[in-house]
């Protein structure tokens, strides 16, 4: 039990919530199922909302990792771990659930270095354990995907407010492509995932796609 959670603040505490809610929704959890886990991380991390919205509930089974974190995050009591996903000071098979967010594997430019992180998540995870990936693509596909000649590519730098609505199109064809093929891509390898859709509704420009990575 924590005794004493950070940031009462009404009004922030109000925002704390709800962009935790939003970010469990994204992967097909509630606040309150979340609850129920033993040691969860939470991969990517750096402002902490999901921690500190689920100690406001009295509950403090949630450990934020990321690369870096802001002075306040760091001088507070929260349970931070300054670390690259793909090498993790946590015991081996202590986790319950590992929450990953797109700052992880979204954004890895070759395969090992998406099975690095990969094969360093699952160390860290109980038989029973599981990951819970979003966005549902790896960066390493989206990068083959992103040729330069490509209109995913075109469509993707420009700024969103200047996308067109066949821009959209495209990059919501190509991240649904993406997708599959980061499915494939576990498949292949004998790792049974399964890619689910998250409980909020999609936004026109953003599939809400995460992947349920079991402990292989």
């Amino acid at each position: 039990m924590n005794q004493n959670p950070e940031f009462r603040n009404l009004n922030e505490t109000s925002q704390i919530a709800k962009t935790a809610k939003a970010r469990l929704a994204n992967l097909g959890l509630t606040l309150k199922e979340l609850e129920k886990f033993g040691l969860v991380l939470d991969i990517g991390a750096k402002d902490c909302y999901i921690q500190r919205a689920i100690n406001e509930q009295w509950v403090n089974n949630v450990v934020s990792v990321d690369k870096t974190f802001p002075e306040s995050i760091r001088k507070s009591s929260l349970n931070v771990l300054v670390n690259d996903a793909k090498r993790l000071e946590i015991a081996t098979e202590t986790v319950d659930l590992a929450l990953v967010g797109a700052s992880a594997y979204y954004y890895t430019k070759t395969e090992e270095e998406t099975l690095a992180i990969l094969q360093e998540i699952n160390r860290t995870l109980k038989s029973s354990g599981q990951q819970r990936v979003y966005p549902a693509r790896f960066g390493h596909i989206i990068k083959k995907l992103l040729t330069p000649e490509s209109d995913f590519a075109a469509a993707k730098s420009l700024a969103p407010e200047r996308r067109s609505k066949k821009d959209i199109e495209v990059i919501m064809f190509n991240d649904h492509i993406a997708n599959l093929k980061s499915l494939e891509f576990l498949t292949d390898r004998g790792i049974f995932a399964k890619m689910r859709e998250g409980y909020e509704p999609n936004a026109p420009d953003n599939f809400k796609h995460y992947l349920t990575i079991p402990k292989f």
